[in-house]
């Protein structure tokens, strides 16, 4: 079994038209007009799926530069990095921003 990582996409979904493809392949993958081979790795496929909210993004300005932004999926995961990242600013960074959906959630310094 490979340890390589698998390569993922992130793709953003009107959450309707997400639940219409999540079904369409569903019946797709139990049909008898597909070949039972194909039915198989649709429904693995499927299986695979992660679905995740709005992206947490983490960003960092020094110098009136963005230096670096990381994207998380998961919120506890997001602030452990925002705390790693607190702890190991340098002296001239501006502000370390944390954002869900466009919004601001933290920042540093604080007001």
């Amino acid at each position: 079994m490979s340890t390589k990582k698998k390569e993922m996409v992130t793709i953003r979904v009107p959450r309707n038209d997400w639940a219409l493809l999540l079904e369409t392949l569903t019946l797709d993958s139990r049909s008898a007009a597909f070949d039972p081979e194909l039915r198989r790795r649709i429904k693995g496929a499927l299986e695979r799926v992660r679905q995740v909210g709005d992206p947490w993004v983490l960003s960092v300005v020094c110098s009136g530069v963005q230096e670096e932004s990381t994207v998380f999926w998961d919120e506890q995961e997001a602030l452990r990095a925002a705390k790693r990242e607190i702890r190991d600013l340098r002296e001239d960074y501006d502000m370390l921003s944390l954002t869900c959906a466009g919004e601001a959630v933290y920042s540093w310094p604080q007001d």
